[in-house]
């Protein structure tokens, strides 16, 4: 571990999946007692059991006592090519948890070996502002244009770049000290290993802000004008690639075998595409987990210059890119909504089954944390022409609709992009994706029928797969992946809808627009005060 020093790492997206994943649905309860060939003895969450019926091939082998919240397998059969990928992802799984607990506990610390600071939203450290760096980087990047998003396949973001720019100007001391900026999933992974170095793997590479996405390096001009940032930038690498091999200690610790290959891994959105089975072009995916994401895949790199708002992430699958937009904490709206009217999801959806479509004029503003795609960071959520006659339906539809609202602009730039073409349907993963108003209303919105997979853990699944992908498993060109196309009933759309989603959309972005140009105005007059 001695090569391990003073790595800084970032991502909040990437920290928040982790951690709402392995913390409530994917904890492994008791490691592996036993490995010996075809059997291995182990108590696993529910999510991790439909895993492994992906691998095994065979999900009646598996003696399972009960499919609850903790269901225990006592001896799953596996096929003895396959477990090594499955132990790798339980290792990485293990440590994930381990390492997050003790990074929330340490953050702002510095141990002398890694320097640790946690960008999310669980964490009670406040030190850094949530849009960090954010103008300098905007300003920066105004002076190479349309340039700057063809080169990184996005739009300006809070992401990477602005908060390795906060770290430079606000914490010099700090910067010096740091050998590179990496991912929260590559610093995990690196601490798994004897010996590994610094990295970032290519699906993330549209959040960074310095990338020439498309050939997959640095660009020295982006750096340059950064303030060369390059020797803080990491050496970027395929998801499959194998960065090392587990310790003795990790080993050890977690009742695993020594030498277990591991992975560099990839973003959760790109897993979630991978495990849904986003492996060619022309395809649609929403993930509705604690961020709503929608994506269209295609071979071509045609980052969105027009109306900077597309990400242009790349998929695991070489050739393949999976352009999005996303609404960040879209699906903490819907939950916080549930916990404000004090009333459970099904209790909710059966108040808004019955308003109609338009929640009667009420309209809501899901960017809680300011609008990601276009970024707006001055903007924050709101509900618009609350009456008299408005309740709990009216409210919880309204946050629905507004999150289908901004997938509809979000469809009508994508199929404006020239490499994009429209799918004929959208495949639903994550947990919103259990709700039935909810994706109907999505399919309406969208024009699209709705295709929910029942199997919702997608990025479980992706990344089960990337696993053995990396371990010679399976081909790394994406033929016979043991990707699951099982659905859940097709929702159909509605064509009698598509006029007044119009309006709907458009209603809701010039909402936006106006509360955001107040936002900013605000933002200006606290500014001048404080001076």
């Amino acid at each position: 571990m001695d090569e391990i020093r003073s790595y800084i790492y970032l991502d909040e997206e990437a920290v928040n999946s982790i951690y709402a994943q392995l913390r409530k649905k994917i904890i492994v309860k008791k490691t592996i007692k036993r490995i010996k060939g075809r059997a291995a003895s182990l108590k696993i969450g529910a999510g991790l059991s439909k895993l492994f019926s992906i691998f095994s091939g065979d999900a009646s082998a598996n003696k399972e006592r009960s499919y609850s919240t903790q269901t225990e397998i006592e001896y799953l059969m596996l096929p003895e090519d396959r477990v090594d990928p499955i132990i790798e992802v339980l290792a990485k799984g293990k440590h994930y948890y381990t390492e997050l607990e003790k990074a929330v506990e340490s953050v702002n610390k510095n141990d002398g070996s890694v320097f640790i600071n946690v960008y999310d939203s669980f964490s009670a450290d406040k030190s850094i502002p949530e849009n960090a760096g954010y103008t300098v980087f905007e300003r920066s990047m105004q002076t190479v244009s349309d340039t700057g998003v063809r080169l990184t396949g996005g739009c300006v973001s809070n992401h990477q770049g602005p908060k390795i720019l906060w770290w430079k100007e606000q914490s010099p001391e700090a910067w010096l000290n740091s050998d590179a900026f990496v991912t929260l999933s590559a610093f995990l992974s690196m601490r798994l290993c004897d010996h590994a170095h610094a990295y970032i793997d290519d699906t993330h590479l549209h959040f960074t802000g310095f990338a020439d996405n498309e050939n997959r390096k640095w660009d020295d001009k982006l750096t340059h004008i950064f303030g060369d940032v390059d020797s803080k930038l990491p050496p970027i690498v395929h998801a499959t690639q194998i960065i090392g091999y587990l310790s003795t200690e990790a080993a050890r610790k977690m009742g695993l075998v020594q030498g277990i290959p591991i992975a560099a891994g990839c973003g959760d959105t790109a897993a979630s595409a991978l495990g849904a089975g986003v492996t060619k072009p022309c395809m649609a995916l929403d993930v509705a987990g604690t961020a709503s994401v929608l994506a269209m895949s295609t071979n071509q790199f045609v980052p969105d210059t027009k109306h900077r708002t597309l990400l242009f992430m790349r998929s695991v699958l070489d050739g393949l890119y999976t352009p999005l937009a996303y609404i960040g904490g879209g699906g903490l709206c819907i939950r916080w909504a549930s916990r404000l009217l004090g009333k459970t999801y099904d209790e909710l959806e059966k108040e808004a089954t019955i308003i109609p479509l338009g929640s009667n004029g009420l309209q809501f503003v899901p960017h809680f944390a300011g609008r990601v795609c276009p970024a707006s960071p001055c903007l924050s959520g709101a509900w618009y022409g609350l009456k008299w006659n408005h309740g709990h339906g009216e409210m919880y539809r309204s946050v629905l609709e507004s999150i289908a609202a901004e997938y509809r602009h979000y469809h009508d730039i994508l199929l404006d992009c020239d490499a994009i073409k429209g799918g004929g349907v959208v495949l639903g993963t994550g947990g919103g994706a259990k709700s039935r108003l909810f994706c109907q209303i999505k399919a309406d919105a969208l024009q699209m029928d709705y295709l929910p997979l029942q199997n919702a853990d997608a990025a479980l699944r992706g990344s089960a797969i990337v696993a053995g992908m990396a371990a010679g498993v399976y081909n790394k060109n994406g033929s016979e992946l043991p990707v699951s196309r099982e659905m859940s009933v097709r929702l159909h759309h509605h064509k009698d809808q598509n006029e007044m989603w119009s309006r709907i959309t458009h209603s809701q972005e010039h909402l936006a627009d106006q509360l955001d140009k107040y936002a900013q105005e605000e933002a200006k007059w606290h500014q001048e005060i404080q001076i």
